[in-house]
């Protein structure tokens, strides 16, 4: 009995930080980098075909030869919620011209991953 009430709390504890993430997270702007392949082009995929339209994705990679598979994937999603942009993390010059152009544009960043 006590095991089945800590259950139904925890249940409940969870589904409300759930819809307090998800209402948080509405017009998201998401900064990706390393999108060419691995987790980052499976997190910029993920954040994209989010079926509510809640993230708009920049989806960053030092070589944009490589866009092939992200942009196969996600081809129903570009320039609406999927935008890919060359950036190198290592290049001080890189970032500093993709980033201020991001924020200009957009007027913040909500989520960044590397």
């Amino acid at each position: 009995m006590l095991y089945q009430s800590i259950k139904v709390e925890l249940f409940r504890i969870f589904d409300t930080h759930k819809k307090r993430a998800m209402t948080m997270a509405s017009g998201r702007i998401a900064l990706i980098s390393g999108c060419s392949s691995g987790i980052g082009l499976y997190t910029a995929l993920l954040l994209a075909k989010d079926p509510e339209r809640r993230f708009k994705v920049y989806a960053t990679m030092r070589n944009l030869e490589k866009k092939a598979t992200l942009e196969h994937e996600g081809k129903d999603f570009l320039c609406e919620s999927l935008i890919v942009k060359q950036m190198d993390l290592s290049s001080e010059e890189s970032v500093s011209s993709v980033v201020p152009e991001l924020i200009t544009k957009e007027g913040k960043i909500d989520v960044l991953s590397k």
